[in-house]
């Protein structure tokens, strides 16, 4: 999923399968010849109209992954205009633009059907009549559609690549603007402030892991005794350290006391959040943070969470309450390495590890 949308940024394999399946529904209509495209024309699309057939009732399971590859094809596929002929008005997809390619619909009642209805005897758009029946969305995109000189049929083409030919890459990105992108499903998450927090989570310079866990907190995957709860695998939800509220990211990492115990200290050593904008906000609490704050500010704050969860483990499954003084001394130390390899550009091994400097203090 991409990092816009909560994710780490590996590919969405459903939408690449449902892409490649697509190619396979491109080439039945670019290879009608073909050995396949005759064989399962004779069962499925006698007419040869892949593009009108519905879903087959009794199909095998080969057919099954075409229709499944055939339902993103439809979306991305377009009738080029040549006489206007073979394109129906209201139907196909004939309007070249970012998305939606089909007409949204008459302004009023209209009996054409066919595009060859909107074209006047020169060869040219009959502009009153789109005037009339189109609404001006639709009106200002027929017209910038340009008529061939000398008649030619309609053809089939691939609006997403200038060429016209169908490409998994152009696919995946159709699959992932139709799954993702499209609309506002209610949370801050999937809004657009919401994908611009995201992207910008993961641009703050901290290592791997904390990006991560960062990530895990938005999305509510670190294991609380909330969540454990939720999944049974706790009866109480209880802070264990403090005993005062449910623990949830939120107290953990910002409310119980010994989380407060740890950010008083640091404030004098990194730029922190305002204490009194770490307020609860909703389940995106840190998604606003990160929406109001600098990258460098961010880098601190992430760091610290990050090492709050640790100390909260140490304390809860090793009973070792390490002091606050080491905490603060690892914190900065470990910080200032990072920084020192930053500024000396270092480039690190094959493995991506390396060895960070830090004398004293609790690991």
């Amino acid at each position: 999923m991409p990092k816009g949308f909560a994710g780490m940024g590996f590919k969405d394999l459903r939408l690449m399968n449902q892409a490649m399946l697509a190619r396979q529904a491109w080439r039945l209509i670019a290879f009608p010849d073909s050995l396949c495209a005759r064989v399962l024309r004779a069962r499925y699309f006698h007419d040869g109209k892949l593009l009108e057939r519905g879903p087959a009732g009794d199909a095998s399971q080969t057919w099954r992954t075409v229709e499944y590859g055939l339902d993103l094809l439809k979306q991305g596929v377009i009738s080029r205009i040549g006489d206007g002929r073979s394109t129906q008005i209201w139907r196909d997809n004939w309007l070249p633009r970012g998305y939606g390619l089909k007409s949204v619909g008459p302004r009023r009642s209209c009996r054409l059907r066919w595009v060859r209805h909107l074209i006047d005897d020169n060869g040219s758009w009959d502009e009153t009549a789109i005037r009339r029946y189109f609404f001006p969305c639709d009106v200002s995109e027929i017209l910038k559609i340009k008529l061939p000189v000398n008649s030619s049929a309609d053809f089939v083409a691939w609006h997403y690549e200038k060429s016209g030919t169908f490409s998994v890459h152009s696919a995946y990105r159709l699959a992932l603007h139709s799954h993702y992108g499209v609309g506002d499903t209610g949370g801050s998450s999937n809004s657009e402030q919401g994908r611009a927090g995201w992207k910008k989570l993961w641009q703050v310079k901290v290592p791997s892991k904390v990006s991560v866990f960062a990530m895990k907190i938005v999305s509510n995957g670190l294991p609380t005794r909330v969540n454990k709860k939720y999944r049974h695998l706790e009866q109480q939800d209880t802070c264990q350290l403090c005993g005062q509220q449910a623990e949830d990211a939120y107290h953990a990492l910002v409310v119980c006391p010994h989380a407060l115990a740890l950010r008083q200290p640091m404030r004098d050593h990194w730029r922190l959040p305002a204490e009194h904008t770490l307020f609860w906000t909703g389940p995106d609490w840190l998604l606003m943070l990160v929406h109001n704050n600098s990258l460098e500010v961010l880098a601190n704050l992430f760091m610290l969470l990050w090492h709050t969860w640790n100390i909260r483990n140490k304390m809860i499954h090793e009973n070792i309450v390490p002091f606050l003084a080491g905490s603060v001394t690892y914190l900065t130390r470990y910080m200032h390495s990072l920084l020192n390899i930053r500024q000396q550009g270092e480039v690190e091994d094959q493995k991506g590890k390396r060895s960070l400097e830090i004398t004293g203090g609790w690991h």
